[in-house]
C-alpha cells in the first residue's frame, strides 16, 4: 500500500507532468494508492477528468466536511473516497501558543485575508460601501495574486466599486497560519472569510478563532455555521446568524455587512463580554474532539504524527 500526500506528493507531481499524467499512473500502477488530501477541500481538476480512468485501487481522503460534496463529485467514478475534516483543527492546537490576553476591545472585527479570492473581494468592497472597513482591523496580501483552480473554482477579474485594492498587514505581525495576532484580541469578533464557498471546509482561519476563544461570523459555504452547532459549538444570541442559510453569495455577504453595521452601533466591549462562557465552551469542545475524536486506518496511519502531538498537548492541559 502507498500513500501519497496532497502538498508533500501530488502537487508536486501534478505541477510537473499534469493531472491526466498523474491519474495515467495510477491507473497503471495497480498497487494500492491512498490519496491524503485532508489538507485541502478537494484535489483540484480531478473531478472533471477522472471518469477516464480506472482508479478501484485508489482511496482518496478529502479535508471537507459535507460527504454529499463528493458524493455528486465522484458520482458514478470507479475510485472510493472518505473524508477527514479535522487536519486544521490538529494543527492549529498545535501550533497556536494561545495565551489569554487581557487586552482593551478596540473594535468590533479583525478580518485576514491572504490569497484575495473573489469572495474576500467582494465581502472587503462591501464593507468599505459601508463605511465600516478602516474602523476595524483588516490584512489585504498579495493584492495582484490570481490563480484558476478547475473545475472547482475561477480567480475571474473583480472590478472594485468602493476599496481601492493595496497591501494591508498589521502591525503586530507577518504573516503566519497558526500565529494570530494581538489584534485578534483587540477585536470583538473575528470575521473569518474560509478559502472555499462551494464545499463545506473549515481551515485554521475558523479554528483559530475557536482556539483564541473569541467569537467569530464565516464567510464560507452555506451552513457552515450549522455545521459547527451540530458538533456542539455554540453561537451568541446577540449575533444574528440567519445569514448563514442563504445559498446565494452575493446575499449572503450583503447580509453579513448589514449584520456588522448594525453590531458596529453596539457597544463592542460589552458584546465581546456577552461571549466570554460560550467562548470558553467552544474552545473545551475544540479539545474534547482533538481527544475523543476516532479517525479511518488511513488517517491514523498517515497523520499520526499531527494527531498524536496535537492530543499530548490538549492531555496536557
Amino acid at each position: 500500500m502507498k500513500y501519497l500526500n496532497i502538498w508533500k506528493d501530488i502537487h508536486v507531481y501534478i505541477r510537473e507532468h499534469g493531472i491526466d499524467n498523474f491519474l495515467s499512473n495510477l491507473q497503471n500502477n495497480k498497487e494500492e494508492t491512498i490519496l491524503m488530501c485532508a489538507e485541502e477541500a478537494s484535489l483540484h481538476a480531478v473531478s472533471n477528468v477522472i471518469k477516464k480512468y480506472k482508479l478501484g485501487h485508489v482511496h482518496m481522503v478529502n479535508g471537507g466536511y459535507d460527504i454529499n460534496y463528493y458524493n455528486n463529485v465522484f458520482a458514478g467514478q470507479d475510485i472510493s473516497y472518505s473524508i477527514w475534516p479535522f487536519y486544521f483543527l490538529y494543527e492549529t492546537f498545535y501550533h497556536n501558543n494561545f495565551h489569554n490576553l487581557n487586552c482593551d476591545i478596540e473594535c468590533l472585527f479583525l478580518n485576514m485575508n491572504y490569497r484575495p479570492r473573489l469572495h474576500r473581494k467582494k465581502l472587503i468592497d462591501r464593507l468599505e460601501s459601508a463605511c465600516i472597513l478602516e474602523e476595524n482591523y483588516f490584512t489585504w496580501h498579495n493584492p495582484g495574486y490570481k490563480k484558476t483552480f478547475q473545475p472547482d473554482f475561477d480567480e475571474i477579474d473583480y472590478y472594485w466599486k468602493f476599496w481601492k485594492p493595496s497591501t494591508v498587514t498589521l502591525e503586530s505581525q507577518n504573516w503566519d497560519q497558526y500565529s494570530p495576532p494581538i489584534e485578534m484580541y483587540k477585536s470583538a469578533i473575528n470575521l473569518v472569510t474560509e478559502s472555499f464557498l462551494h464545499c463545506g471546509f473549515i481551515t485554521e482561519k475558523t479554528w483559530n478563532s475557536i482556539i483564541c476563544k473569541r467569537p467569530f461570523i464565516i464567510l464560507g459555504a452555506p451552513g457552515i455555521h450549522k455545521h459547527l452547532h451540530n458538533l456542539g459549538f455554540e453561537f451568541s444570541d446577540k449575533i444574528n446568524y440567519d445569514f448563514d442559510s442563504v445559498d446565494d453569495t452575493d446575499t449572503r455577504i450583503n447580509l453579513i455587512v448589514q449584520e456588522l453595521e448594525r453590531l458596529s452601533s453596539l457597544n463592542v466591549k460589552n458584546l465581546y463580554e456577552s461571549t466570554i462562557s460560550l467562548n470558553e465552551h467552544n474552545y473545551n469542545k475544540a479539545i474534547d474532539i482533538i481527544k475523543t475524536e476516532e479517525q479511518s486506518v488511513y488517517v491514523k496511519h498517515h497523520y499520526s504524527e499531527i494527531i498524536n502531538r496535537a492530543r499530548t498537548k490538549a492531555h496536557e492541559l
